[in-house]
């Protein structure tokens, strides 16, 4: 036990440089540590989302970036009515037992205008065309529906200095930029809060399980990006006047 605290200490730098590939995800490196979210904070974020958007219990909810379906089988489970939207064959195929599952980008969703009243994107935005990403989230959302975005962000200026590709971090902005890009297509700002410990109790989860050799290998090295946080961020499609 005396090695923990410089594990949890290693383990905040790396937090910064998960650089964790689809073979890795797929493959069940992240799955051993997070169950199947494969995220920090796991399902109790999006539990903290439905708490604040307090949905209607036939509402219709979707999961842009659905992997192997635990938001899908929570929200089944409650009673709503999930759809996932999923690039990887291996996950479109585990999460189509919890719902109807789309295999596509979440830049170009196959579901009609208004279709949906809330949208998860849970640690997926940053692998996108953000913009296109977000413009096809208003359209699908009905007025007054809601969008839930949890992610790695920019705390601050980003010191990387390392050109190579990193990852689910490669695509981070600031949160500034963030609250823009939301205006920006034309979404109204209901929450943002910061969760910055739950990306360090997981690479220090990912340090404990793996070392510290393994967890570089994971995550490419700490040279990456460093000054990093998660943010959750619920946005509202205001209805028109």
């Amino acid at each position: 036990m005396s090695d923990l605290p410089k594990a949890l200490s290693l383990a905040g730098s790396l937090a910064g440089s998960l650089a964790l590939s689809l073979d890795d995800y797929e493959g069940g490196a992240l799955r051993k540590i997070t169950g199947p979210s494969l995220r920090p904070g796991g399902l109790a974020l999006t539990k903290r989302v439905l708490d604040f958007c307090r949905f209607d219990r036939d509402a219709t909810l979707l999961d842009a970036g659905c992997g192997p379906g635990a938001t899908l089988e929570l929200l089944s489970s409650l009673g709503f009515k999930p759809i996932g939207v999923e690039t990887s064959k291996i996950f479109a195929e585990q999460a189509s037992r919890f719902g109807v599952v789309h295999q596509s980008s979440i830049s170009a969703l196959p579901l009609s205008d208004d279709f949906c009243d809330g949208i998860f994107c849970e640690c997926v935005l940053n692998l996108c065309d953000r913009r296109s990403a977000l413009s096809e989230f208003f359209r699908v959302l009905k007025p007054g529906g809601f969008l839930a975005i949890s992610d790695v962000m920019l705390d601050g200026k980003d010191p990387s200095t390392n050109p190579r590709r990193c990852g689910c971090v490669d695509g981070a902005v600031s949160k500034d930029e963030l609250f823009q890009e939301l205006l920006n297509a034309s979404f109204e700002l209901s929450l943002m809060e910061d969760h910055k410990n739950e990306l360090r109790s997981l690479a220090a989860s990912l340090l404990w399980h793996y070392g510290p050799k393994g967890l570089e290998e994971l995550t490419g090295g700490v040279g990456c990006r460093k000054n990093l946080t998660y943010i959750l961020v619920i946005a509202k499609k205001v209805a028109a006047l």
